[in-house]
């Protein structure tokens, strides 16, 4: 992770650090986001989620633990996204994680599915949370949309038979126009 001082024209480098855990947790950088009181949250491919904090320049880790269910899914971590409460929506490659942070906990939702099982993990690969409130999810599987407010998910996949389907399965990134229209990037086109 680099830091850009346009003051200084220089670079702060931050790395891992074996067995030293005030350092970020992996130099595999996926995702950046900044939430809204200027902290950055860091997505790592394998390391899991890290907090950065800018005043005090350090760095809280967010694991997977297989013993507990409030921790992060999975250590590989796509894409993070805040809702209106400052919350995060996180994909990882095991499901899409809801953050609290005033209980500190992790939720794991596995799209498609009653119950969280490990055996049936999808990977998100994008998340957008739209000018509606409209959390969308692109994944190894389609593209879903879900409303955090009625808690209700829609599936869009690809379907041959359908030109107005999606162009693919593997959904890679998700934009918002000004005019309010979703982009979606597939593995084979938008």
């Amino acid at each position: 992770l680099d830091r850009y001082d346009p003051l200084k024209n220089e670079f702060k480098h931050y790395v891992n650090i074996e067995n030293d855990e005030s350092t970020i947790s992996g130099n595999h950088i996926r995702y950046l986001a900044k939430d809204k009181k200027g902290n950055i949250w860091i997505a790592t491919s394998g390391s899991g989620l890290n907090y950065f904090d800018i005043k005090t320049e350090t760095f809280t880790r967010y694991l997977h633990d297989e013993n507990d269910l409030n921790t992060i899914s999975s250590n590989h971590v796509n894409a993070i996204v805040f809702d209106k409460d400052n919350n995060l929506w996180i994909g990882t490659n095991s499901s899409l994680d809801y953050y609290n942070r005033q209980t500190k906990k992790f939720e794991h939702h596995i799209l498609g599915f009653e119950s969280f099982d490990r055996d049936k993990a999808l990977t998100i690969r994008a998340l957008l949370l739209d000018n509606d409130g409209v959390l969308w999810i692109g994944s190894s599987n389609g593209l879903f949309t879900y409303d955090i407010y009625t808690e209700l998910f829609s599936h869009y996949r690809f379907d041959v038979t359908d030109p107005n389907s999606l162009s693919d399965d593997l959904i890679n990134v998700i934009y918002q126009d000004s005019n309010g229209d979703v982009w979606i990037g597939t593995e084979y086109g938008l």
